[in-house]
């Protein structure tokens, strides 16, 4: 990840309203399989920037699994709502 995009993405997410971002990985994954997508992701949270579904995505396979998440909320990305 490159660092412009770390911090433009940090800087979106700390604007966002929290309560629009403090949702859990079950929350998201409206199909149960253990993973959240790119759909699920904007679905649960339309007003987000999809660059920060990106930036979370650290192994980019174009999932969010549970420790992506983790640590996007330990990193200040997500909320630890």
């Amino acid at each position: 990840m490159t660092k412009g995009l770390s911090i433009t993405t940090a800087a979106f997410a700390v604007s966002l309203p929290l309560t629009a971002l403090a949702v859990t990985l079950e929350d998201m994954d409206t199909n149960g399989d253990g993973v959240v997508t790119m759909d699920e992701f904007m679905t649960a949270m339309p007003e987000v920037d999809p660059d920060l579904f990106s930036a979370i995505d650290v192994n980019s396979d174009g999932v969010l699994d549970a420790e992506e998440i983790d640590a996007a909320k330990a990193s200040g990305l997500l909320p630890e709502g």
